[in-house]
C-alpha cells in the first residue's frame, strides 16, 4: 500500500508539473531545461515499470487503441520527415513529434492504474483553480503573458491557457462538491474570459451546456432545470461575447482601462468580435492552407512545412496542419485520433473529447503541448474506469434475487 501511495504521489506530481507549465517557467530563472523534465519522466517511468511489474492495459481497449495510434503517428512522422526539406526546421519538428509520442505513451500507461483516477481528476481541478487565479493576476498586473492585454499565467500563450482551463475544469468537476460546482465553473469562466481566446470561450460554453445537460451542475433531481441552466450560461455567454453585448457592458466600466485595441476588438467593442487582424489572418490561412494542401494531396509537403512557409504563423488548425504536411493520409490519421477519443470516452471524458475535437479547428499545437497530451491520456483512462464501474453495477444487479 505504501509503495502504491508513493507511485501515485510521484505520478500526480508529474501531472501538476507538466499540466501547470511550471517546467517552462522555471527555465529562464534556474536554467533547468524542459528537456530535463522529459528525462526525469522517462526515468521515473522505468522505475515505475519495475515497481508495478505488470501493465494494466490488457483489458483497456481505449489505452491500447491510443498506443496503436501513437505507433502509426511515429511511422507517419518518419515518412513526412523524408518527404520534407530535411533542414533544421524539419528535424526539430520530428524531435517535437518524438517527444509527444513518448510523453503520451508514458501517461497512457501510468493512467491505466484505475485506482489513480480520482486523484488525477483532483489534480486537474486544482490546476484549473490555480491557472484561473494566475490569469486574474496576470491580467491586472501583466507578468507572464507574451501578448499585452491577454492573461496567460504560466502558460505564457493565452490561447493555450484558455484551452487548458476549459478542459481541466471539465476533467475535475466531478471532484468538486455539488454545491460548489456552479461557482467553480463560473470562476474558471473568468479565467478563460481573461485570455481573450475566442476558441477557449467556445470550449467553455460548450462544456457548460453539456455539463448542465448531464446534470453535473444544477439540481440533480431536475435534469431539465440543469439543462436550461447550462444552456443559459453557455449559450448566453457565447452570445454576449460574439454579439458585442459583453463588450458594450465592459466598455463603460473601470475594467476597460486594462484592455488594449486587440482585446477590445475580441470583445466586439467598436466592431464585430469576429473582426480584426487576427480574425482576417486566420480566414486567409484557411483558404491558403486548402490551396497549398491540394497541390500535393497524396503525400503533403513534408514535416515542418507550415513552420517555414510564406506565412508568419502556422495554420491555427490541426486538420489543415496534417493536410498540408501529410496530405490526405495525414488528415485521415488525425481524424482517426479524434474518432478514437470520441469512441473511447464517457461522462466528463466525453466532454473533454469533444473539446479536443473542436479545439483542433482553432489551434495547431495540440500534439506538441504536454498539457493536451495528458488530457488525451485522461480521456481513455477515464473511459476504462467508467466501463469498469458500469460492469460492476451490472454484475451486482444480476446477483440480486428476483
Amino acid at each position: 500500500m505504501r509503495q502504491r501511495s508513493i507511485t501515485h504521489a510521484i505520478t500526480l506530481a508529474f501531472v501538476l508539473w507538466f499540466g501547470s507549465y511550471a517546467y517552462l517557467y522555471f527555465y529562464p530563472f534556474t536554467g533547468f531545461k524542459p528537456l530535463y523534465s522529459y528525462f526525469l519522466l522517462l526515468g521515473y517511468f522505468a522505475i515505475w515499470l519495475g515497481a508495478v511489474r505488470k501493465l494494466k492495459i490488457s483489458r483497456d481497449q481505449g489505452s491500447r487503441a491510443l498506443l496503436a495510434w501513437l505507433y502509426l503517428y511515429l511511422g507517419y512522422g518518419c515518412l513526412a520527415l523524408f518527404n520534407s526539406t530535411l533542414d533544421d526546421v524539419a528535424v526539430q519538428a520530428f524531435i517535437y513529434l518524438g517527444e509527444a509520442i513518448l510523453i503520451s505513451a508514458v501517461f497512457v500507461l501510468m493512467f491505466a492504474d484505475q485506482t489513480l483516477m480520482r486523484r488525477i481528476q483532483a489534480a486537474f481541478a486544482m490546476l484549473a483553480v490555480i491557472a484561473t487565479a494566475l490569469n486574474v493576476y496576470d491580467f491586472l498586473d501583466p507578468l507572464f503573458t507574451n501578448v499585452p492585454g491577454r492573461a496567460a499565467g504560466l502558460y505564457v500563450n493565452a490561447n493555450i491557457a484558455g484551452h487548458f482551463i476549459a478542459m481541466a475544469m471539465v476533467a475535475g468537476v466531478e471532484l468538486i462538491p455539488r454545491r460548489w460546482r456552479l461557482l467553480f465553473v463560473l470562476g474558471c469562466g473568468v479565467g478563460v474570459l481573461l485570455t481573450f481566446s475566442r476558441a477557449a470561450w467556445i470550449l467553455w460554453g460548450v462544456a457548460v451546456l453539456w455539463l448542465g445537460w448531464q446534470g453535473y451542475i444544477g439540481l440533480v433531481r431536475n435534469r431539465l432545470f440543469s439543462m436550461v441552466l447550462g444552456a443559459v450560461i453557455g449559450i448566453g455567454f457565447i452570445g454576449l461575447v460574439f454579439t458585442g453585448g459583453l463588450g458594450d457592458y465592459i466598455a463603460g466600466g473601470s475594467f476597460a482601462s486594462h484592455l488594449d485595441a486587440n482585446t477590445q476588438a475580441r470583445l466586439g467593442i467598436g466592431a464585430s468580435s469576429l473582426s480584426g487582424h487576427s480574425a482576417h489572418l486566420r480566414e486567409a490561412l484557411i483558404f491558403d492552407s486548402l490551396r497549398i494542401g491540394s497541390e500535393a494531396p497524396l503525400v503533403g509537403h513534408g514535416l515542418g512545412h507550415t513552420a517555414e512557409w510564406q506565412f508568419p504563423v502556422g495554420p491555427h488548425n490541426m486538420y489543415l496542419l496534417f493536410f498540408v504536411e501529410g496530405g490526405i493520409p495525414g488528415l485521415l490519421l488525425y481524424l482517426a485520433l479524434m474518432v478514437l477519443l470520441w469512441r473511447y470516452s464517457a461522462g466528463v471524458g466525453k466532454v473533454v473529447a469533444l473539446q479536443l475535437i473542436v479545439a483542433g479547428i482553432f489551434t495547431h499545437n495540440q500534439l506538441d503541448q504536454p498539457a493536451f497530451l495528458i488530457m488525451m491520456a485522461f480521456v481513455v483512462a477515464h473511459h476504462a474506469v467508467v466501463r469498469r464501474a458500469h460492469g460492476a453495477r451490472v454484475r451486482n444487479q444480476a446477483m440480486v434475487p428476483a
